[in-house]
Parts: structure tokens; C-alpha cells; sequence
């Protein structure tokens, strides 16, 4: 009988301990894909920054060229 107490206080305590690390292990993937995904959405943020800056020289470089080649209506 005393064995069998000893068995099931052990697998108890196994359930427990192995049901805190489960939990802990969740919680770090959790946080690992909290992060992943905030650089994601920094790098996304990043590329439309790219992006709307090189818009804006093309659009700065075509204004030049057409001043530089037509001139200006204000001048004529």
C-alpha cells in the first residue's frame, strides 16, 4: 500500500511539474513570435518608408528635369 502511495504522489508531482514546463515552454514560443512579428511589421513599415522616399526623389528628379528642359511657365 505505502508503495503505491509513493507511486501515484510521484506521478503527481511528475503531472505537475511537467504541466509548469509545458506552460513555460509556451509562453517563451509565445514571446519568440511576439518578436518575430514586430520585426516584421518594422521592416514592413521600413519598405514603405523606402519606397515613399524613393517616390518622392523620382517625382523631385522629373520636376528638375522638366524645369532644367521646358522652363518654368512663371518666367515666360
Amino acid at each position: 500500500m505505502e508503495a503505491v502511495d509513493i507511486f501515484y504522489y510521484s506521478l503527481a508531482f511528475g503531472v505537475l511539474v511537467g504541466t509548469l514546463i509545458l506552460a513555460y515552454v509556451i509562453y517563451e514560443v509565445s514571446m519568440i513570435l511576439k518578436m518575430i512579428r514586430r520585426t516584421v511589421a518594422d521592416v514592413h513599415d521600413a519598405a514603405h518608408g523606402v519606397r515613399a522616399v524613393k517616390d518622392g526623389l523620382k517625382i523631385g528628379v522629373l520636376k528638375l528635369l522638366l524645369n532644367i528642359l521646358g522652363g518654368s511657365k512663371e518666367r515666360r
